[in-house]
C-alpha cells in the first residue's frame, strides 16, 4: 500500500519525506495523463461512444454517492485515488469552458454560457435530488414525509453508517460548517427559483449537452473525491492531536506509538496526493 511509503516518517529526514511525495506525484500526473487519452479518444470516437461514456460516468458518481458522508464504508466504494482520478480527467474536460473568446460582434462569449443549470432540477443519477431537496428546504417550498426523510438521512437507503476501525467518534464543532451550507443552500434556491417551469420538466441526463454534463459531473467528482478526502483529512488531524496527547503519557501503550505513526502516514499520503500542482492548478481554473 502507498501509505506505508511514509510509515517512521517522523525519524526519516525532510528531503526523504519531499522525494517520496515527489515520486508520487509524478506517479499521479502520469496516470492522470493515461487516462486522460484514453477518454478524449472514447469520447471523439463516436456520437454513441460519448454518450455511452457519460452515462458510465453518472452511474459511477450515483454509486459512490456515500462518499459525501465524513464517515462511509470504503469497503464498497471507490478508492480515494479512483476519485481523484476521474475527478482530474473531468476537469481537464472543463477546461476550455474557461476561455473567453470575442465574436464578431464584439461580445465575449465561452462555453460556459452553454451550460444549462436547469440540470440541477432534473433527476441525474449523480446527483440524486440531493440539491433539489436542499434548495427546496430554504426557499420553504412543501416536502412530503419521505422527502423530508430523504433530506435528512442524506438520500441514503439501507446503508451502514458503520466507522472504519481506525477511527474514533471525535466531537467537532459544526457551526462554521453549517453556516457554510446554509449559504450555498440559498445560492442553489435562488438559482432554481429564476427557472423557467418548462425548465423543471427535464428527467434525464440524456437529454442535455455534453457541456452541460461536463461541468456538473466535474463539480460532482470535486466533491466526492477532493471534497471527501478533505473530510478525511481533518478527522484525521483531529485523531493525531487525540494520539499524540495519550503517547505523552508516562507507562502508556506502545501500541498507541504504532497507530500514530499510521494515522499520521495517512494523513500524508491525501496531503500529498491532494497537493499535486497541475490538479491544484485545475482546481483552482
Amino acid at each position: 500500500s502507498t501509505v506505508r511509503l511514509f510509515q517512521g516518517a517522523r525519524q526519516r529526514g525532510y528531503h526523504e519525506v519531499k522525494r517520496i511525495q515527489a515520486d508520487i506525484q509524478n506517479q499521479e500526473k502520469s496516470i492522470h495523463e493515461y487516462q486522460q487519452a484514453i477518454f478524449d479518444a472514447l469520447l471523439k470516437s463516436s456520437r454513441d461512444g460519448r454518450a455511452k461514456v457519460l452515462e458510465w460516468v453518472s452511474q459511477f458518481l450515483h454509486l459512490n454517492k456515500s462518499r459525501e458522508r465524513e464517515r462511509f464504508d470504503q469497503a464498497t466504494t471507490a478508492s480515494d485515488g479512483t476519485m481523484l482520478n476521474l475527478c482530474a480527467v473531468l476537469l481537464k474536460l472543463c477546461m476550455p469552458l474557461s476561455k473567453v473568446k470575442k465574436t464578431k460582434t464584439g461580445s465575449f462569449k465561452s462555453l460556459a454560457d452553454d451550460v444549462d443549470r436547469s440540470f440541477l432540477q432534473g433527476a441525474s443519477p449523480a446527483f440524486h435530488r440531493g440539491l433539489e431537496l436542499l434548495a427546496r428546504s430554504v426557499s420553504g417550498d412543501d416536502e412530503s414525509e419521505d422527502d423530508a426523510t430523504a433530506r435528512a438521512d442524506g438520500g441514503e437507503d439501507d446503508e451502514s453508517d458503520d466507522d472504519d476501525d481506525l477511527y474514533e467518534p471525535v466531537p467537532s464543532t459544526t457551526s462554521e460548517a453549517d453556516e457554510e451550507q446554509q449559504l450555498l443552500a440559498e445560492a442553489i434556491a435562488a438559482s432554481l427559483k429564476s427557472l423557467k417551469p418548462e425548465d423543471h420538466d427535464r428527467s434525464s441526463d440524456h437529454e442535455f449537452s455534453a457541456v452541460t454534463r461536463y461541468f456538473f459531473y466535474a463539480a460532482r467528482a470535486q466533491n466526492l473525491s477532493v471534497g471527501s478526502m478533505l473530510r478525511q483529512h481533518r478527522m484525521l488531524r483531529r485523531h493525531i492531536g487525540q494520539l499524540y496527547h495519550q503517547t505523552q503519557q508516562p507507562n502508556h501503550n506502545p501500541i498507541l506509538d504504532q497507530r500514530f505513526d499510521q494515522v499520521v502516514s495517512m494523513s500524508m499520503l491525501i496531503e500529498t496526493m491532494l497537493l499535486q500542482p497541475p490538479l491544484v492548478s485545475n482546481l483552482i481554473e
